[in-house]
């Protein structure tokens, strides 16, 4: 069985979500591509890396932009991904 590509998009953007949860205002964007099936049992390793941030101070902070990429416990690269959050600069209450 292979795991629907929604849930491994999912996935990725979640662990972005939880670096930035407390200050996270919104997530964006977000644009996957799919490069080898996830099959059921697999075990993902997602990496995400920062490569810009926008600043956008009448928000209160900035747009994180970052790059990810998802691999499977055989080394293969199954997902890339990037992202867009816009977050401030002190927790969110």
């Amino acid at each position: 069985h292979i795991l629907h590509g929604v849930i491994t998009s999912a996935l990725i953007g979640a662990e972005l979500g939880m670096v930035y949860a407390g200050t996270a205002i919104g997530y964006l964007e977000h644009n996957a591509r799919f490069l080898a099936p996830v099959k059921i049992g697999d075990t993902l390793t997602i990496t995400w890396t920062v490569t810009g941030l926008i600043p956008k101070p009448k928000h209160g902070g900035g747009i994180v932009v970052a790059e990810a990429t998802a691999v499977n416990q055989h080394g293969t690269t199954v997902c890339t991904a990037s992202g867009r959050m816009l977050v401030a600069d002190a927790p969110v209450a």
